[in-house]
């Protein structure tokens, strides 16, 4: 009768492992999505930039081109909820960033 009663104990703190292990495993996911975007996003701003300069050589502006990408690198910095952005911690992004933006505010005027 004893070694029943360890086993269902044995099983029931195998499970609770498992139940620890499977919320951390989904917390995990959701924070590298969050971060994923925030490469994603980067990867927009430098596309979008390209494409924006090619059409101003060629004559062909593109005002709503500007502000979205004015709207991704603010929300790159600050954070934002419309864009599902968070807020990077990471000083070497935020400093890198931060000379992103000094960039595109030169390549503006």
């Amino acid at each position: 009768m004893e070694i029943v009663k360890q086993l269902k104990q044995i099983v029931i703190i195998l499970l609770v492992f498992a139940v620890v292990n499977l919320c951390l495993l989904s917390f995990q996911s959701y924070q590298m999505t969050k971060y994923g975007r925030v490469v994603n996003f980067s990867g927009i701003v430098r596309g979008a930039s390209q494409k924006l300069v090619k059409n101003e050589l060629s004559n062909y502006p593109k005002d709503q081109e500007i502000e979205k990408i004015n709207a991704i690198i603010q929300g790159l910095i600050k954070g934002d909820k419309t864009l599902d952005l968070p807020l990077v911690k990471n000083k070497i992004f935020q400093v890198k960033i931060s000379i992103v933006q000094e960039k595109w505010t030169d390549l503006k005027a």
